[in-house]
């Protein structure tokens, strides 16, 4: 938290993005799940402010997956779509990433449906 608040005040944003979307993950394993999202939102916040979308992307990525580890397949679907959205052309590795969260989405998607017939 500090080194997120000292690139903050030297205005280094695209660190802060990155010191944030790390606290955010950070959160996440302790289970602290509002504040995963709030941190990685803010993240994103500050990338996209930076002119750094592929930071954005990387907190997207991390925000989608915490939403799809806990079962809100829509919100997750949201994120990864935003991440879609902010992604930079030249930045085919992250298309590719980007795209096995969706396929992660469709297994899990239909996974829920089976189990929702079946009962």
């Amino acid at each position: 938290m500090a080194a997120v608040a000292e690139a903050a005040w030297c205005g280094a944003w695209a660190a802060q993005a990155v010191g944030l979307r790390r606290l955010g993950v950070l959160h996440h394993q302790r289970n602290e799940l509002p504040a995963a999202r709030e941190t990685c939102r803010t993240s994103v916040e500050v990338a996209l402010r930076a002119g750094e979308p592929s930071i954005a992307v990387e907190a997207l990525l991390a925000l989608g997956d915490l939403e799809l580890e806990h079962g809100s397949l829509a919100t997750a679907q949201e994120s990864y779509q935003e991440a879609w959205t902010a992604l930079p052309e030249d930045r085919g590795d992250l298309r590719v990433r980007i795209e096995e969260r969706f396929a992660r989405l469709a297994e899990a998607t239909a996974k829920r449906s089976g189990a929702d017939r079946a009962a």
